[in-house]
């Protein structure tokens, strides 16, 4: 089995016509999107077993590779850009954090009153103890799949003061 038929849900089970409405640059992306599916269609069906699934590992790794590009990319024309320096509560949470803390990976200050994670993973402990310190100093944090660190291997936590 493909994988067109996974992304049903994504509108991209089948080639469809687009409607006059899409763009030039939306139009070009859609068709490169189709290209790989295509492409690593007929890749799923040459390979067999552990080839197939190392096919798969190495498609999964640069394809999130490809995602974290574009993101950066995005980032750049959004005008986001990461900054020296780090919101006021950071220094007193790091004291908090004593040895710190697995899921505060790859952090990054963009400016503002907040800071960004992007860790791979975390535990149900880490959790609880980010929001205890959360508690104690005043801080709220999200945690989403947004990750442009690594999409599709990282999640993202922002930190922020409660009620900013």
């Amino acid at each position: 089995m493909g994988i067109r038929s996974w992304l049903r849900g994504f509108g991209l089970d089948a080639k469809r016509r687009l409607p006059q409405s899409v763009s030039e640059p939306g139009r070009r992306a859609i068709e490169v999107v189709h290209e790989i599916i295509d492409r690593i269609d007929d890749l799923l069906l040459e390979f067999a077993g552990s080839e197939r699934m190392e096919l798969i590992d190495e498609l999964y790794y640069g394809l999130g590779a490809v995602m974290c590009g574009l993101a950066h990319e995005r980032m750049l024309l959004e005008g986001v850009r990461e900054k020296r320096g780090a919101p006021a509560f950071y220094e007193e949470m790091r004291r908090e954090l004593g040895n710190g803390l697995g899921i505060l990976d790859h952090g990054r200050y963009y400016g503002g009153e907040e800071v960004v994670y992007h860790p791979y993973d975390g535990t149900m402990e880490e959790f609880e103890k980010l929001i205890s310190i959360c508690r104690k100093l005043g801080l709220t944090f999200t945690v989403n799949g947004a990750s442009e660190y690594f999409p599709g291997h990282s999640f993202r936590i922002v930190i922020r003061k409660r009620n900013t």
